[in-house]
């Protein structure tokens, strides 16, 4: 494995456990946790992410609730 597909599988991972399950995050949290749009992009791609919204995004698979949505504010 190369060394940059090693720092964007840490990165992956230090994003995934600062993120809440269950939770729903935005471009500005994501981009406070140092992660660019071309990035988010990427991992909406991949199938890391999915966006719920203009700016909002899920974990793969991940079910919202009520609360969960509240986190975002």
């Amino acid at each position: 494995m190369s060394k940059k597909y090693l720092q964007k599988l840490k990165k992956i991972n230090q994003i995934l456990q600062n993120w809440p399950q269950g939770t729903v995050i935005t471009t500005d949290w994501l981009k406070r946790q140092g992660v660019s749009r071309q990035s988010v992009n990427g991992y909406t791609n991949s199938g890391w992410f999915e966006r719920i919204g203009r700016g909002a995004y899920k974990r793969k698979g991940d079910n919202i609730s009520w609360a969960g949505g509240l986190y975002a504010l």
